[in-house]
């Protein structure tokens, strides 16, 4: 009997340890950033505007005024100046955004199967001076198997792409690409994440694909959603 309560305290300890560790580790979203450039100086004024088919859906007016504003905040950081009209830009940056139909994703795991079994245990009692073996069942509480279960997950990518071309827009200078994907179906809550994963990277060449992850609590995130670019500041 000691050794069944000994067992399930092992066990309650095991999963109040599991319980404070998952609910003091922050969900983190992973960003799969690449990007390109010609390293060519071609100055930081820039004009910006989204991808010909975002234009033309009437629908996206509020939605694009709200992404180009984080789009803005992350150019900002770099050094960049937004200016109001394409004359005065050094350089056209198009903006492209979107996700994907729901992905059904099925997969199986191995779960663990508890239970109390009965086992055999030898003790000694002491007769007229003589030891005499007896044998005793006790409970114990232990894994007797596993079973395999099967789950479904329902995944979205969602992605952003700029491009920095000349004003004419018969040269480009750089490219970047970002994506995510995870269970959630919203881009609007995810779009700053994935403006933030690609920031450090604006400009320059990754030279190959880069994992950036993002705690779902980040402080500069919660800043973009709150912040905004001020138009009185901008160049003319």
């Amino acid at each position: 009997m000691e050794k069944i309560k000994k067992n399930l305290f092992q066990k309650i300890i095991f999963f109040i340890s599991i319980f404070f560790l998952t609910a003091c580790t922050s969900y983190r979203h992973s960003i799969q950033v690449s990007s390109y450039s010609s390293y060519e100086n071609a100055g930081k004024k820039y004009f910006i505007q989204p991808a010909e088919k975002k234009l033309k859906d009437k629908n996206l007016v509020f939605e694009i005024k709200e992404f180009e504003k984080y789009i803005d905040m992350a150019l900002e950081q770099r050094g960049y100046i937004k200016v109001k009209n394409l004359k005065s830009a050094d350089q056209v940056i198009i903006f492209d955004y979107g996700i994907s139909e729901p992905q059904v994703h099925t997969y199986s795991y191995d779960e663990p199967v508890w239970d109390t079994v009965l086992r055999p245990y030898t003790r000694y009692r002491k007769i007229d001076g003589k030891y005499y073996p007896y044998t005793y069942w006790d409970r114990d509480y232990e894994i007797i198997g596993y079973r395999t279960k099967v789950r479904t997950r329902v995944l979205y990518t969602k992605n952003i792409s700029l491009t920095s071309f000349n004003k004419v827009k018969n040269k480009s200078f750089w490219q970047i690409n970002g994506s995510m994907t995870d269970t959630g179906n919203d881009l609007r809550y995810s779009f700053p994440f994935l403006v933030k994963g690609i920031s450090s990277y604006i400009g320059i060449n990754s030279g190959q694909a880069v994992n950036v992850v993002i705690p779902d609590d980040d402080v500069e995130v919660e800043m973009m959603r709150r912040g905004g670019i001020n138009t009185s500041t901008l160049a003319e």
